[in-house]
């Protein structure tokens, strides 16, 4: 075993080294230089409205402890699952009347309709074409078989309750609802379509082109064999408000913004599926490629749950989530994707994703995909994500990874939030600069395909030889398996941070609080590394800054290794190796520790 006097790089080391920062503080705390704790992950009032504090640097949505049935629904917030609207006394229910009410009801059959109370018109198309602009089309109990075309006129459809009125669409329309006029609203109904399998020709639940100030409230969307709602702005400038709604068991996606400005308040999307080739999310904002318009998406107090493949996608557009929970995406039939949230960068425009004071969990292969683009996560909770079926890989709480469609480096910033209980990596960087300041990482488990990885934060290069820039600050890495942090061919700078307790992989390997590898530079500085399973830091070939560290209970505290690059400490003063109040200068050995062998791509 050969043992090295941790050297300074260009100076003398100091001789009367600052004091360490204070002990005494939670586990899950970081020591202030100035006396005092600091607690990494979302503040307890920072918990999205209809979230509680779990107490342990996490949030959890209020919400039934039993999934809702068929047409149910509950936002967070909600303790009990409820029906979507209710539908009041009497044919039209609570729907207001006003002097040009034009009412509908399906089982009058006189043939004298004028579109009065007495005499309604039987079809909802009827009314329609009755009307006057801005006027309410009252409708009472029914089922109604007809495609509704809204153009040239605002108007304002509204149903008793939607457990009783329905309009069911049908080929070869677009859509059961189809809205072409500005400031139209559709409230208070039921829509699907004949079918809901995904055999063409398919329909659209609502479409909307061309039309601003839509508003969609207290719909029950399902059963379609195309999109649930889509909204696009290939006729014109396009925008859609969707309120208090339930949007389930549809084709392809639950809501498409498509050049579009979509807002999603206080609803439910779920349970979407493929529609052939298509591909499936349950929200998506993208890229219109015949205007070049970007689709832009608000979801706030909503639950996207139980999709295939992707639960929201931004492709070239922009999204915020505020006070959501996104879960449970299910994997394509042939065993991939389940992404919660993926945001991409197209040819004609970059993503951009901003994500506060939500839950995005137990999801497959990862719980956010940043394929380029600017994201930011915040006050949020990435949790128990899960790999794919086919190959046991994945499962990441984050991934942020250059643009497969243009290459370009993504940035992510991850600012007092938590990443718990994932699958292979809590935090995977690829090439991304990226920002994690007060967050905790914690309890990554090895994957399932191997046994293998279980690394806290992941920080890598990528093929092209394009490095991950990552700084990491007042964290708390806890609990991981194999890696605490990993800098592959990379920067990663650590300032006023914990990591703690790596954990060995199950054959008993690894178990190092930091790893440095490949001409790596890793930069530490007001730190503790504590009782991690083998070393607090080994150094493969690269570069380690030290100052102001501290090192305690760790069998070995700093080991270096040469590889193809020799190993090198910098020590800038202030550093502490020791246990058990034994505490004195730090040394470094080299005990021939085995290296981690290759790195994973980026999925």
């Amino acid at each position: 075993m050969a043992c090295f006097a941790l050297c300074a790089c260009g100076s003398e080391p100091d001789p009367t080294p600052a004091a360490t920062p204070p002990v005494g503080c939670g586990s899950d705390e970081v020591s202030l230089p100035e006396g005092g704790c600091f607690s990494p992950g979302v503040p307890a009032a920072q918990c999205g409205v209809g979230f509680d504090t779990d107490a342990e640097g996490g949030c959890l949505p209020v919400l039934p402890a039993e999934a809702c049935g068929d047409g149910e629904l509950a936002v967070p917030g909600d303790t009990e699952c409820h029906e979507i609207a209710a539908c009041g006394a009497g044919p039209w229910g609570e729907i207001p009347v006003e002097g040009n009410t034009q009412f509908v009801d399906g089982g009058y059959a006189l043939g004298d309709s004028d579109g009065t109370s007495e005499r309604p018109w039987a079809t909802i198309t009827a009314a329609v074409g009755a009307a006057d602009p801005g006027a309410i089309v009252a409708i009472a109990s029914g089922t109604y078989q007809e495609n509704v075309l809204i153009t040239a006129k605002p108007l304002r459809l509204w149903g008793r309750c939607p457990a009783l009125v329905e309009v069911v669409g049908s080929p070869p329309a677009i859509a059961a609802i189809d809205i072409r006029a500005s400031h139209t609203e559709v409230r208070h109904l039921a829509v699907r379509t004949t079918t809901s399998e995904s055999v063409p020709p398919v329909v659209f639940g609502v479409s909307s082109s061309g039309a601003e100030g839509v508003v969609l409230a207290g719909l029950w969307i399902h059963d379609t064999s195309g999109r649930g709602v889509s909204i696009e702005d290939t006729l014109g400038p396009a925008e859609l408000i969707i309120q208090g709604s339930l949007i389930e068991r549809t084709r392809e996606g639950g809501v498409m913004a498509l050049g579009a400005r979509l807002t999603l308040a206080g609803s439910v999307i779920r349970d979407t599926a493929p529609n052939g080739t298509a591909n499936t999310r349950g929200v998506s904002a993208e890229i219109n490629i015949a205007t070049d318009l970007r689709g832009e998406a608000t979801i706030v107090g909503s639950i996207v749950e139980g999709n295939e493949e992707v639960g929201v996608l931004v492709s070239g557009s922009s999204v915020t989530v505020d006070d959501s929970v996104v879960r449970s995406t299910l994997l394509l039939p042939d065993g991939t994707r389940g992404i919660g949230i993926m945001i991409q960068d197209f040819p004609q425009g970059a993503a951009v994703a901003q994500i506060a004071g939500s839950v995005i969990d137990h999801n497959r292969l990862a719980g956010i995909v940043a394929s380029g683009g600017d994201t930011s996560v915040t006050h949020s909770v990435l949790a128990h994500n899960e790999s794919q079926a086919w190959d046991g890989l994945y499962g990441r709480g984050i991934t942020c990874e250059p643009s497969f469609a243009t290459g370009t480096r993504g940035q992510i910033d991850i600012t007092a939030s938590l990443v718990d209980g994932n699958q292979e990596a809590g935090v995977a960087i690829f090439a991304c600069d990226a920002d994690i300041d007060a967050t905790i990482v914690r309890n990554t488990r090895p994957r399932s395909a191997d046994s293998t990885r279980g690394r806290g934060i992941n920080v890598q290069s990528v093929d092209s030889g394009e490095r991950g820039q990552v700084w990491i600050g007042n964290s708390v890495v806890a609990q991981n398996h194999g890696i605490g942090i990993l800098a592959f061919e990379s920067d990663v700078t650590v300032d006023h941070s914990l990591v703690r307790h790596t954990a060995p992989l199950p054959d008993g390997r690894f178990g190092d609080g930091l790893l440095a590898m490949h001409d790596a530079t890793l930069g530490i500085a007001n730190t503790v590394i504590v009782s991690n399973a083998r070393a607090g830091i080994a150094n493969f070939g690269s570069t380690v800054q030290l100052q102001q560290a501290r090192f305690e209970c760790n069998p070995i505290q700093l080991n270096g290794e040469q590889m193809d690059l020799p190993f090198l400490f910098s020590d800038a003063g202030g550093n502490t190796c020791g246990c058990a109040q034994q505490v004195g200068d730090c040394q470094v050995q080299s005990t021939q520790l085995e290296p981690p062998g290759t790195v994973d791509p980026a999925p």
